[in-house]
């Protein structure tokens, strides 16, 4: 299991209500982990990736984020 001394002091709320600490929200409903970037509620199954934006440089060397995405997957066993 991925975790760290940060990994305690976040936490994830899941639509479903449930809140938990991150490492929690690593690993499928079976016990098996979840590709890098994916996440998985352990209570309702929920599962979801973020996807990154890039940036963009202006030419005055300005940097321009867009808002990550949600983009919800079919849930691990």
């Amino acid at each position: 299991m991925k975790t760290d001394s940060l990994d305690e002091l976040f936490t994830i709320t899941c639509w479903c209500g449930h809140n938990g600490p991150m490492y929690s929200f690593y690993t499928t409903t079976m016990g098996g982990e979840l590709p890098d970037g994916h996440w998985q509620c352990p209570k309702c199954g929920r599962a979801w990736r973020i996807e990154k934006t890039p940036l963009i440089i202006t030419k005055w060397g300005t940097l321009i984020s867009e808002p990550n995405k949600i983009v919800f997957e079919q849930a691990h066993l």
